[in-house]
């Protein structure tokens, strides 16, 4: 049976330095189950996720004064205030407002997997108290298991993003597959069938242990929700991403320029995300 939730978090509105790479030593999460256990990983997993607000270059408006603008989730995954999201709604952004436990934070996209729509999002100020998300081992996810996906929505004239859960199956683990026509094969990929929203996209796909086994990927309309199935970029090639990071001179991350054929694709996806935003 498929659960549909959303919870009563709200989260409130309100340097360029190089990130170290600590996310934090944390305890092994205990596995939980029903009602109450999925209550208690969706509490423990909110403070580990953002609420993000994309606007276009040169665009002077809020989005709240009509701003054409696209909204997503991230997911904090280094305490120094690195955060992974989806890189469809912020590829070519002019700003970035980025929401964490009520807290207000500017964001600035300092490294972009085009092809795995993933980027990652460096908070300033630099953030005091992050608390990463723990991340599943590689091969910790199995058919069959429950999976509980977390992220944003904001609905039309709230003041605030509301945080949604919704839970299901997983399908398929560690597989291969396109997250859109126009964008490569990606390596990784989970299936499952907790249902996703747009807005949900850059959000974390977790286990009973409110372990993170993928992230929320962006929506194909023509496939995503088929036989109630959704994809989430699998936690295995999140990780080998990361690894191929490489610290540089200024205030962005080497590594990942091979990613960079993918530029258009996602720009055009971007363009989309904020002409179906702008009457929000």
């Amino acid at each position: 049976m498929v659960l549909l939730a959303i919870t009563a978090f709200i989260a409130g509105c309100g340097g360029d330095e190089k990130a170290s790479t600590d996310s934090g030593a944390q305890a092994e999460p205990a596995a939980t189950s029903g009602a109450d256990g999925r209550s208690q990983v969706i509490q423990q997993v909110s403070r580990s996720l953002a609420a993000v607000t994309a606007l276009p270059k040169g665009e002077r408006r809020t989005a709240a004064k009509g701003a054409p603008h696209s909204h997503g989730s991230g997911v904090v995954y280094d305490r120094s205030g690195l955060v992974l999201t989806s890189n469809h709604f912020v590829e070519d952004v002019g700003s970035l407002e980025v929401i964490i436990n009520g807290r207000t934070f500017q964001g600035r996209a300092v490294a972009r997997a085009q092809c795995n729509d993933l980027a990652i999002v460096k908070l300033r100020p630099r953030p005091t108290g992050l608390q990463p998300i723990k991340m599943a081992a590689d091969d910790a996810a199995q058919p069959g298991g429950e999976a509980v996906a977390i992220g944003y929505l904001r609905p039309p004239g709230s003041p605030a993003p509301q945080l949604i859960s919704t839970t299901g199956a997983l399908a398929a683990v560690n597989v291969p597959g396109q997250i859109h026509p126009d964008l490569p094969q990606v390596e990784s990929l989970v299936l499952h069938q907790a249902p996703l929203q747009p807005a949900m996209s850059g959000g974390a796909l977790v286990n009973e242990r409110g372990e993170m086994v993928g992230i929320s990927t962006l929506l194909d309309p023509g496939k995503d929700g088929a036989g109630g199935t959704f994809q989430a970029v699998s936690v295995a090639q999140v990780r080998k991403l990361l690894g191929q990071l490489q610290e540089t001179e200024g205030a962005v991350f080497g590594g990942w320029e091979d990613q960079h054929k993918c530029h258009g694709a996602m720009a055009k996806l971007t363009k989309s995300d904020y002409k179906a935003h702008a009457s929000h």
